[in-house]
């Protein structure tokens, strides 16, 4: 069955035995968003970790792990939700909203826009997504599967030595990945609410543990971080 990956932000992670270790705050990918390789977590001291995919007895209503222990970190990249997606063109075709998955098999990327794009078509995660929509499909690929790789557009390149001589400040501070420690001490930039309307962090506010808490009981912490990663919330 397919489902979302920001459907696993916010949910518990547990022992075997129910001991809460913390909560889900990402996900870890390989570096072409092909698998899921783990889970970036949140605990209840503030201290982010992160576990693999295969520690994990099952993840349902919450994931459990298969021991009573924290297992070795994960490895892979932090999954890119808000990053800008360019084509080999230099394209901008829009940010990532989410990821589509079966089991750990990544099949899609959500654009902004409403469109989907297979994860055979990216060729890189980096500051932003790229991919080659004329990138053929895994049928055919072995056929050229010894070809040298297509070399980045002449606009692509631009576009990067023109976004490292007009942000030098991103470079220094990266955005935060979704569920990210860098979450804290980020200024809203606008008001964050709950389902009916209700204010539970205001336009401005420091974001702080506290209402990280206040994010993920009320299912809104992917909103958060997205917020932060916007690129208007500033640290102070």
């Amino acid at each position: 069955m397919e489902e979302r990956l920001s459907d696993l932000i916010g949910k518990e992670l547990l022992t075997r035995e129910g001991v809460r270790l913390g909560h889900i705050l990402n996900v870890r990918t390989d570096a072409k968003l092909r698998r899921v390789r783990g889970l970036e977590c949140f605990g209840e001291d503030e201290e982010e970790f992160s576990v693999p995919w295969s520690a994990l007895l099952s993840c349902g209503e919450a994931a459990i792990l298969k021991g009573n222990e924290l297992p070795p970190a994960a490895d892979g990249i932090p999954a890119p939700f808000g990053k800008r997606v360019y084509a080999a063109d230099g394209a901008l075709l829009g940010s990532v909203s989410d990821l589509v998955r079966e089991g750990t098999k990544i099949g899609a990327l959500l654009l902004s826009d409403g469109r989907t794009l297979p994860t055979e078509k990216v060729t890189g995660v980096q500051d932003a997504v790229l991919v080659n929509e004329n990138k053929k499909t895994r049928a055919h690929a072995t056929k050229i599967k010894k070809a040298s790789p297509p070399q980045e557009s002449a606009k692509v390149q631009e576009i990067r030595a023109e976004e490292t001589r007009t942000a030098p400040q991103e470079e220094k501070q990266p955005l935060p990945k979704a569920g990210s420690c860098l979450l804290t001490g980020k200024r809203l930039p606008r008001d964050l609410t709950d389902e009916r309307g209700r204010v539970l962090a205001a336009r401005g506010s420091l974001v702080t543990a506290e209402i990280i808490r206040r994010a993920l009981a009320n299912k809104k912490l992917f909103e958060l971080t997205l917020l932060c990663c916007g690129g208007t919330a500033r640290k102070q």
